[in-house]
């Protein structure tokens, strides 16, 4: 939710994927949109196990990933954060702010670090330990109830987290894969839907930093 990555992170899967059968390509591409925020790894193994059948899974993901990773953190050069993001960040402060993703964490760290976004956070996570692991850690380490702590996410995945937790939901429709949210969401407690950053940020009273666009620009 940091960056716009859905868009290359398909392109880095189809590079990923190079040689396989369109038709198995395809129906990956669906598992995955699907399934935002679910690990790379977790879904390269849907890919090989159930729908190629391979007969060594592990050296086939293992491979694959890597091919995945290449493509994608060079993609992330050129792609800027997500200002509205950024914002919501510097004004609840880094000690109350993490990053829990399905992406590579030493690869999402290096990514942080380059781009000096690192100090907004207290910690940047990401796989291969899962999202329900790396959150339930975070609320008992910092002696939060559920109940205090809010997910801001755009996947499925994010709201199983939440829902298996019983930490309220922020679903941001923006940059989402996930087709069903709205009619799923709609009517359920401790869940807000909103369509952008911006409505979020305007439903807080949080306005936009002059010096950080300027430094942003």
């Amino acid at each position: 939710m940091i960056f716009d990555s859905n868009g290359f992170k398909l392109d880095a899967l189809r590079h990923a994927l190079v040689g396989y059968p369109a038709e198995a390509l395809s129906e990956m591409e669906l598992f995955w949109s699907a399934n935002g925020g679910m690990a790379r790894q977790t879904k390269l193994e849907y890919f090989f196990s159930q729908l190629l059948g391979s007969n060594d899974v592990a050296a086939e993901v293992a491979a694959a990933a890597e091919r995945f990773g290449d493509y994608a953190r060079r993609a992330y050069d050129p792609v800027q954060p997500i200002a509205a993001a950024l914002e919501l960040a510097r004004d609840a402060g880094s000690s109350r702010c993490f990053v829990v993703s399905g992406a590579d964490q030493t690869e999402l760290r290096d990514i942080f670090r380059a781009k000096h976004l690192s100090s907004l956070f207290a910690e940047v996570c990401g796989s291969p330990t899962a999202k329900l692991t790396h959150v339930a850690r975070i609320l008992q380490e910092q002696q939060c109830p559920p109940e205090r702590a809010v997910l801001i996410g755009d996947g499925a995945g994010d709201f199983d987290v939440c829902r298996r937790l019983g930490v309220p939901f922020i679903y941001l429709h923006e940059y989402s894969e996930w087709l069903a949210a709205k009619p799923t969401l709609r009517g359920l407690p401790d869940v807000l839907v909103f369509d952008t950053w911006q409505s979020l940020l305007d439903r807080l009273g949080i306005r936009k930093s002059s010096a950080f666009v300027e430094a942003a620009s």
